[in-house]
């Protein structure tokens, strides 16, 4: 993720516009979303840190659903073009070879 390309798109929005985008674009890990909200969250008013907040609580559940499940989900890793490129039984198996497969083509 180039945080100095979405900084330029997101200049002239405000920030619950730009919390909206964030929140919503596909194309941005949850990792880098939830960096990116709490960046955001520290120049919100009031209003905002708390939906922001509850966001951020909403995708911390998620995350550790996922990381935590036993009970045969199946984790597929696609790319930009959301062609699969793997499959996984296990979270942490699939956030490996997201982290490797990002660090191989620079987008780290």
């Amino acid at each position: 993720m180039n945080n100095i390309a979405y900084e330029e798109i997101l200049k002239d929005l405000t920030p619950f516009q730009q919390a909206t985008i964030l929140y919503n674009d596909e194309h941005i890990s949850e990792e880098d979303k939830i960096c990116m909200l709490h960046q955001l969250q520290r120049k919100a008013d009031e209003s905002l840190k708390k939906q922001i907040e509850e966001r951020l609580k909403f995708m911390r559940l998620k995350l550790e659903n996922f990381e935590n499940s036993k009970d045969g989900f199946v984790f597929v890793v696609k790319d930009d073009r959301h062609e699969i490129l793997s499959m996984f039984l296990k979270y942490t198996d699939a956030n490996n070879f997201v982290d490797q497969y990002r660090y191989e083509r620079g987008k780290f």
